[in-house]
């Protein structure tokens, strides 16, 4: 019975051995794909990262012009912004009608992000050269639509 049974056992080696070459194969196919998709998933993260953080235009300068309301008449007016850009961010003071204000933002692109620090404004410009225009917001989510030059 000994040797009927390590027959067997060595009939069968063959196909043990291939099993365990096609697990192994497998397994190489799955962390060959895992590493594709983790290198995929790096390349996307970088391209966005990059996008984030390009900052094409320098909006440094004192910028003047107006605002007209979307809605409401009364709301729009004269617009007065004298702005510091450092990399991306971007700080300074304005002017709304006779409202004096703090103003921070974010350059990214060509499209400059802004806010009064107390929510009682805010808007996003498109920068072309000296000129930037571009929807805006009071507190009252009320629209403006404006268009400044330096």
């Amino acid at each position: 019975m000994g040797d009927s049974h390590d027959k067997h056992t060595l009939e069968r080696l063959p196909e043990r051995a291939a099993r365990r070459e096609a697990l192994a194969v497998r397994t190489v196919r799955w962390l060959v794909a895992a590493l594709l998709l983790l290198g995929a998933l790096g390349c996307a993260q970088r391209t966005d990262w990059i996008e984030g953080t390009l900052v094409t235009v320098d909006v440094s300068g004192v910028w003047t012009g107006t605002v007209v309301p979307g809605l409401e008449a009364g709301v729009g007016g004269d617009l007065q912004m004298t702005l510091v850009q450092r990399g991306a961010k971007v700080s300074g003071d304005g002017r709304f009608r006779a409202t004096r204000m703090a103003i921070e933002g974010t350059v990214r692109g060509d499209v400059f992000s802004f806010s009064e620090p107390g929510g009682r404004f805010r808007g996003e410009a498109t920068v072309t050269g000296d000129e930037m225009s571009g929807p805006g917001w009071t507190s009252f989510s009320t629209p403006l639509t404006g268009a400044i030059r330096r």
